[in-house]
């Protein structure tokens, strides 16, 4: 009877009680690379499609700047085809260069995190804070550290990484994952924000925090009012008919009735540029630039041959370019 009882008593709780189900976690924010980096701290950005870049008009100069072996080469260091990543974002920062990349289809993070963890050397380590988030960080061959996460999501696989300080890609998780206000991306910054929404139609563009001599290191500002009092300054590159290759260039500030005087500085910046052993290589000096100026912006415009550029480009970078790429 004894038994019995017992028996009745384990039937009437029930046994152990169902796990309770995990409720299903909203995809990460991967839609916007730059809304999943971080913006304070940030120097530069450079943004672009790199598809659009190898697989529009851009592709047979590109060759002349990048050899095939080199970027064969690339992709088996990072485990993707950056010729086939439709969107990319490189930002720098005072100690850290991050990355980030939505990776073509077909191409899972896993591929990306096997490559990072083959060029790490210990102490490394891993974690997984959800099932769609995996982070790896160790020692980079160069003696600085690094790090790189890669995200699964509906709204687009991507993987992002860091080198030097680490800080940004634990950053980036946290706005991808909701865990840190948008406010601190850097497509929210009041510098940053503005000049990345002119740049990101373009299949290059680079943008750049005033006082550049900060932000870059050694660039000489002179008595140039447009560099001495802009917020920032950005640049694009776009196809233009022709074989032509179509440069513009936008520097915010407070300019206000001083406009007209911001825009004989970027006549007289671009003339400098264009006489310079630098414009001559890249073809700028027979280049006829336009420049219109407002309130808060000065724009400039020109166009150049696009085989002579590209060759002059390869002269210029050829140890980087050559760097990363072998």
């Amino acid at each position: 009877m004894r038994a019995v009882a017992i028996a009745l008593v384990i039937a009437g709780c029930g046994g152990p009680k169902p796990a309770a189900p995990r409720p299903e976690l909203p995809p990460l924010a991967t839609t916007s690379l730059g809304a999943i980096a971080q913006g304070p701290g940030a120097r530069w950005a450079i943004v672009g499609s790199p598809k659009a870049v190898f697989g529009g008009p851009f592709g047979p100069r590109v060759d002349k700047i990048v050899p095939k072996q080199g970027l064969d080469k690339l992709q088996a260091r990072l485990g993707f085809d950056l010729r086939a990543t439709p969107r990319a974002l490189m930002i720098g920062y005072a100690a850290t260069t991050f990355y980030a990349a939505r990776l073509p289809d077909g191409t899972a993070p896993s591929s990306a995190l096997d490559a990072f963890d083959k060029r790490v050397l210990p102490p490394k380590g891993k974690a997984t804070p959800r099932p769609d988030l995996v982070r790896l960080w160790g020692s980079m061959p160069s003696g600085v550290r690094g790090s790189a996460a890669g995200m699964w999501s509906s709204l687009g696989d991507a993987i992002v990484g860091e080198g030097g300080r680490l800080g940004p890609v634990l950053a980036s998780m946290a706005l991808a994952t909701g865990k840190r206000a948008p406010e601190r991306a850097i497509t929210a910054d009041k510098t940053f924000g503005p000049l990345l929404s002119w740049a990101e139609p373009a299949e290059i563009g680079v943008v750049v925090r005033c006082p550049l001599a900060e932000s870059l290191g050694g660039v000489p500002e002179g008595k140039n009012v447009l560099l001495q009092e802009c917020f920032g300054v950005g640049l694009t590159l776009r196809p233009a008919p022709g074989g032509k290759l179509g440069i513009a260039a936008r520097v915010t500030g407070a300019w206000g009735k001083d406009a007209p005087a911001a825009a004989e500085a970027m006549r007289a910046t671009f003339a400098s540029v264009a006489e310079s052993d630098l414009g001559r290589v890249l073809g700028l000096r027979d280049a006829q630039p336009t420049v219109k100026a407002t309130a808060d912006a000065v724009d400039g415009e020109l166009v150049v041959d696009a085989d002579v550029f590209a060759t002059g480009l390869r002269r210029v970078l050829a140890a980087e370019i050559d760097d990363a790429t072998n």
